[in-house]
């Protein structure tokens, strides 16, 4: 039996493990554009983390530490370059 889904809550639950990894220090990506049937066939058959009547896979994203600062300033411009006020 197939769990039912219910449409875009995962988006909510990525934004907030997204926000989270980023309060935390830890860089992250979003994955789309994945085989579904072929994630889950590998983390339930493969290494058996997951029992597929149960759960599926609706979103993935990649999680770690960044190997050296990024090579670009992060600065916000100035709203007075940004916004045209008449």
């Amino acid at each position: 039996m197939t769990p039912p889904r219910i449409p875009f809550v995962h988006n909510i639950v990525m934004a907030n493990v997204l926000f989270a990894a980023a309060y935390l220090g830890i860089d992250s990506c979003p994955i789309e554009g994945f085989t579904k049937d072929k994630v889950e066939s590998i983390l339930s058959d493969t290494y058996h983390l997951y029992d597929p009547e149960h759960f599926g896979v609706a979103c993935m994203t990649a999680l770690g530490y960044r190997g050296e600062a990024p090579h670009r300033d992060k600065r916000r411009r100035p709203l007075e370059e940004s916004v045209l006020w008449k």
